[in-house]
């Protein structure tokens, strides 16, 4: 079980790790867009009320630069051979406890803290909304270490680069991935969104 919940991709890569990831990551696309959760490369957060289509602009757009730094990284810094369906199939799977994130959204009451964190301004949070935004919070930082260290493994175990030599590119990949996407995301905003 550990190593299902921690390194899946000793079981599972190739297509099928490339066509369940994908599930999870339209499933996570569609919940995200009902509860105004927005992702980018690995951020997580709330925004205005969009159409559905810039959910699926910023899912895809996250896992493919992800999947293309991990891809060119992999190559120039592993002698091992290295596929490129088990470099973007393990990406999207590395991605699926995001879908737990979306599922608190439905369950928790949210109303205040999505206002406040859509306008931009600070509300009068009562004594319930704060303890709701600390299990948020503290919730939504364990899953996203969780994915990120999905993503290490699936990184390191697809470009067979483990040591400091795969944690230091797989981080400063994962960092210029998230300046791809956010600038992207911001480009799609200012020029598609009215």
């Amino acid at each position: 079980m550990k190593k299902w919940l921690f390194n899946p991709f000793e079981f599972i890569a190739g297509t099928k790790s490339l066509l369940i990831g994908l599930a999870g990551l339209f499933l996570i696309i569609l919940l995200s867009s009902l509860n105004q959760i927005h992702y980018g490369a690995i951020g997580i957060h709330f925004s205005k009320d969009t159409p559905l289509w810039f959910y699926f602009a910023q899912g895809i757009i996250g896992w493919l630069t992800t999947g293309i730094i991990f891809y060119i990284a992999g190559k120039i810094f592993s002698s091992s051979s290295i596929r490129i369906i088990d470099v973007f199939g393990t990406n999207a799977f590395a991605r699926i406890p995001d879908i737990l994130v979306s599922l608190i959204a439905f369950i928790l009451p949210l109303g205040n803290i999505k206002s406040m964190a859509q306008n931009k301004n600070s509300l009068d949070l009562g004594t319930s909304d704060m303890a709701t935004l600390i299990v948020v919070t503290f919730v939504t930082v364990i899953i996203s270490v969780w994915v990120i260290a999905l993503m290490w493994k699936a990184y390191s175990t697809s470009c067979n680069l483990k040591g400091a030599k795969g944690a230091w590119s797989f981080a400063i990949g994962l960092i210029i991935a998230e300046i791809i996407s956010e600038i992207a995301f911001y480009f799609i905003r200012h020029n598609c969104l009215v």
